[in-house]
This record gives C-alpha cells, sequence and structure tokens, in this order.
C-alpha cells in the first residue's frame, strides 16, 4: 500500500491538484482529484485518517513519489 508520509503537511497536496474535500455523505475529510474525458475517468483520494492513495492517477501518484511524499507500507 501507498500511502502519504506522516511527516508531510497535506496542504502540500494541492500543489499537485488535489483539492481538500469536506465530510457529507460521499467522501470523507481528506483530498481528492477527479477528472473525466471521454475514454476515461481518473481519481484520486487520500483520507487524512490513514493517508492511504487510492486510485487510478498514475500521473499524480509518480508525481507524489517523485516529490519525495510517499512510502509504501504493507
Amino acid at each position: 500500500m501507498l500511502k502519504i508520509k506522516d511527516n508531510v503537511d497535506l496542504k502540500e497536496l494541492e500543489k499537485f491538484g488535489l483539492k481538500e474535500t469536506i465530510e457529507d455523505d460521499v467522501h470523507i475529510n481528506g483530498y481528492e482529484f477527479l477528472l473525466e474525458n471521454e475514454q476515461k475517468y481518473y481519481y484520486l483520494l487520500i483520507p487524512k485518517f490513514d493517508r492511504e492513495i487510492m486510485g487510478n492517477a498514475l500521473d499524480i501518484i509518480y508525481d507524489l513519489i517523485q516529490a519525495g511524499l510517499v512510502e509504501k507500507v504493507e
């Protein structure tokens, strides 16, 4: 599993196009990225409570790894 490192301020994710979400009936508190085009729906969700990276927006995940914000955990 990939997650955002504990020592990273989650506001840093905004530099990569993620937006902070507010808890409601669909989302949890965290950061998300959504992009839909004709062929594919890309998303990325990072909950604040565990920082686990979920989604299929691989370009952004790659950018987060290159920036040193991600760690692999079991």
